[in-house]
């Protein structure tokens, strides 16, 4: 779940270094969860950043922040949407 929150934490940044300092990790440690999560999918989630430019989700990476994102709106949904203790008993 971490790794998920990460990833799509680094979906919203330009680099691994803006996304790692919004973490509080560092740039090293966010690349490692990054290529493990990619390797557990099947792929690399990001295109490197070129010089000057952002980096991209590759087509797989889209594809996870998608997924994850839909599962994580759906969680926030049944949370909110879940009878209490209280009115479970009634």
């Amino acid at each position: 779940m971490e790794r998920a929150r990460r990833f799509l934490t680094a979906t919203q940044h330009d680099n691994v270094r803006a996304a790692a300092a919004t973490i509080r990790t560092t740039q090293s440690a966010l690349s490692a969860q990054l290529a493990s999560l990619g390797a557990d999918v099947g792929g690399d989630l990001f295109v490197p950043a070129a010089r000057n430019r952002p980096m991209r989700l590759t087509p797989l990476g889209e594809r996870l922040a998608r997924e994850l994102r839909r599962a994580r709106a759906t969680d926030l949904h049944a949370q909110t949407t879940s009878p209490t203790e209280e009115e479970k008993a009634l």
